[in-house]
């Protein structure tokens, strides 16, 4: 904080734009308060999600401070209704959520999709797999729910006509060897196809 003070004396920020990392960025946050200069925070990975009654991450988008000028640039018009309607439960949700969209995807959907990316009659589904730890270090979900979910998930569409599964690992889970990666793996299931930690899914898309 003493480091972003000085930075401000010299070049005298008018707005800091950034994503939610670490807790220093909330201890710079709240200063930005004291001085009134405008936050405006991106939304990244799990920050904000669709889970009932969970609050909008990073906190300071839940300041009772400064709160004409806190700014949460989510995703889509889905993601800012769902913050709005938080407010339901945590009244000190003040951030005025702005959807912006994902240029990223919104590149990947500007492409004209080849035969092979868009086929009638056929519905592709990508599971993609975090691996473990995360859930119960973030608090959001222990990791024996997270591997049931998985479960359920194959469970469900593992034998649905009409339909393929491709599970992408990630961080290495087939290391752990339980018994749904090795099924997966061992192809048990015909329209089930696993796609390693080591491939990358910009990869194998089949985009022209």
């Amino acid at each position: 904080v003493k480091r972003f003070c000085e930075m401000n004396e010299k070049f005298n920020f008018s707005l800091v734009l950034t994503a939610y990392a670490c807790p220093e960025y909330e201890a710079i946050f709240d200063k930005c308060n004291d001085l009134n200069i405008p936050i405006a925070v991106f939304a990244h990975g799990g920050t904000v999600g669709p889970i009932k009654g969970n609050p909008v991450l990073p906190l300071c988008t839940r300041s009772d401070k400064n709160t004409s000028k806190i700014y949460y640039l989510a995703y889509s018009e889905a993601m800012v209704d769902y913050c709005n309607g938080l407010r339901e439960f945590f009244p000190g949700c003040p951030a005025k959520s702005i959807p912006l969209g994902s240029s990223y995807f919104d590149g990947l959907l500007k492409r004209k999709s080849s035969a092979n990316w868009v086929q009638r009659n056929e519905v592709k589904i990508c599971y993609v797999d975090g691996g473990f730890g995360f859930s119960t270090r973030w608090m959001f979900d222990d990791d024996a729910s997270k591997y049931r979910n998985r479960y359920n998930v194959v469970d469900i569409l593992k034998e649905k006509p009409g339909i393929t599964l491709y599970f992408k690992f990630g961080y290495n889970i087939e290391d752990y060897d339980l018994g749904l990666i090795r099924s997966i793996t061992s192809s048990q299931w015909e329209n089930v196809q696993a796609i390693p930690s080591g491939k990358k899914l910009d990869e194998i898309l089949d985009f022209p």
